[in-house]
């Protein structure tokens, strides 16, 4: 019974050193947060009570490091049931601790610096429009310039992304594997710059644009959709856009749909999208929930529709092991990656009918001497029902048959893997292939009729798994849409 006696004896001292050194810092963190310590004063964020909350964190976080290494010691083959049982909900508790505690930590390290706690910043916010899909969400309808200085947050006035001209050639060097994957419009076009769903990629080409354009210097990019304002707002007061209540539960309709049959004329569109985007900043800057705040915040990263880039490489090193900055993510252990992107390119030149798009990806793996194996399919669902002629031409941008979407899809496998077997509703279908940072990757076009369904499929592998190398999940990394819900998953494998 040694084995049972020594789990109990280190799950007793990791809970004793958890409830003293690991939760108290955080109890008394959350008190203030409560008591309103850390909301805005005149417009303006207590940057010196959030860089005091980083020894807090960081007492907190070496604790749950103590028990995660206590409980690690812990040898197998337990013989008492309830003592494994403990020991496994125990594991469990502290690892979630940990993934909660390490990007925390590096939030409150990170946000004093990059709100201007040593000196003014300058970034472009982009607000990206689901309702004509790119590969990391959405084509950049709306951006904004905004200035921190000593947590002083303010945007000037917004700028339509289509007000970019087209470029006859690229503003910013395309590599060759970019340009026979994505063509030259990442770079020729501002609003498709993220063809490429490497999201900080396409952030240094709509940079170099923004900074051209304004002769400004930008120190990051920031990004985020209107499902993700519909998380920031929940709870939040109606904001009154020319006579419209935008709240929580209708800003993505409005904003992606209802707009379009409200105004005719493009103009008047972006005119009361700059006043619904100005708005809806100036309440979450200078009124925020704190905790719907930082809740929404989450959950926008981790559907994929928040992100940050800093042009300072320490700051970014920091964000990229945080998870924030949407960049395309390597294998890491345990886990291989492989995406699927999309794009409208309804005639050419883009429509609105993602706002009924409706997308579901999902692979099924197996695992072998080697290697691991990835059938995957994208399903494709148009929710547009009635006459495509009801709705206004802007949206369906001279679709051919009327209402029905022009998608260019992205398929990358995992880095030193292979690509095969693309289908179409089951049948072989013409691709354009090249290889994208070691990776094979796929260019694929289809039209989705409205109301109408349609099926992609695909066979992927990773590299052989080795000895005791075999990874435990596939992650599938697809582009976020209209529907609140995470679009990425995460898909056993079977290989332990």
């Amino acid at each position: 019974m040694g084995g049972d006696v020594d789990a109990v004896r280190r799950m007793s001292a990791a809970l004793a050193d958890i409830s003293g050194e690991g939760l108290s810092p955080l109890v008394r963190a959350l008190k203030d947060f409560e008591a309103g310590r850390y909301d805005p004063t005149d417009g303006r964020l207590p940057l010196d009570r959030i860089e005091a909350l980083e020894p807090r964190l960081e007492r907190s976080q070496q604790s749950f490091d103590r028990a995660n290494e206590a409980l690690g010691g812990i040898t197998d083959g337990l013989r008492v049931g309830r003592v494994e049982s403990a020991r496994a909900q125990l594991v469990d508790a502290v690892e979630d601790g940990l993934d909660r505690l390490r990007p925390a930590r590096r939030a409150v390290s990170l946000l004093p610096p990059m709100l201007g706690a040593d000196g003014p910043r300058t970034y472009l916010l982009v607000l990206q429009n689901n309702a004509e899909i790119r590969s990391t969400g959405g084509f950049a309808g709306s951006t904004f310039q905004l200035t921190a200085d000593d947590g002083d947050i303010s945007l000037e006035e917004p700028v339509a992304g289509n007000t970019f001209e087209f470029l006859e050639s690229p503003g910013l060097s395309l590599s060759d594997e970019e340009r026979a994957l994505f063509t030259d419009r990442a770079a020729t076009r501002f609003v498709d710059a993220n063809f490429i769903p490497d999201f900080p990629r396409a952030a240094e080409l709509w940079r170099t644009r923004y900074e051209s354009r304004f002769d400004v210097t930008l120190d990051g990019v920031v990004t985020a959709d209107p499902v993700a304002l519909s998380y920031l707002l929940e709870g939040s007061d109606p904001i009154e856009v020319q006579g419209v209540s935008l709240t929580s539960d209708n800003v993505v309709q409005e904003l992606l749909s209802t707009t379009y049959s409200r105004f005719e004329d493009p103009a008047d569109q972006d005119e009361f999208f700059r006043q619904a985007g100005t708005l809806i900043f100036d309440r979450l800057l200078t009124d925020p929930d704190p905790a719907t705040l930082v809740d929404g915040l989450r959950r926008g990263l981790d559907e994929g529709r928040v992100a940050v880039v800093s042009a300072l490489d320490d700051e970014q090193e920091a964000l990229v092991d945080a998870g924030a900055t949407g960049a395309l993510r390597p294998d890491a252990e345990g886990v291989i990656t492989a995406g699927v992107y999309l794009n409208d390119t309804t005639a050419d030149t883009g429509s609105k009918l993602s706002y009924y798009l409706d997308h579901r990806a999902s692979v099924d793996v197996t695992c072998g001497s080697e290697g691991v194996s990835m059938s995957g399919s994208l399903d494709l669902r148009s929710t547009l029902v009635g006459d495509p002629a009801a709705l206004p031409d802007y949206v369906t941008a001279g679709s051919e048959p009327n209402g029905a979407e022009g998608l260019t899809l992205f398929l990358l496998a995992p880095e030193g893997g292979t690509l095969s077997q693309v289908a179409l509703d089951g049948q072989p279908v013409e691709v354009v292939t090249a290889t994208y940072r070691g990776s094979p990757a796929a260019r694929v076009e289809l039209v989705l009729p409205p109301a109408g369904a349609r099926q992609l499929t695909w066979t992927m592998t990773a590299p052989e798994a080795g000895t005791g190398a075999a990874p435990d999940e596939v992650l599938l990394e697809v582009t976020p849409g209209v529907q609140p819900r995470q679009a990425s998953g995460v898909f056993p494998t079977g290989c332990r």
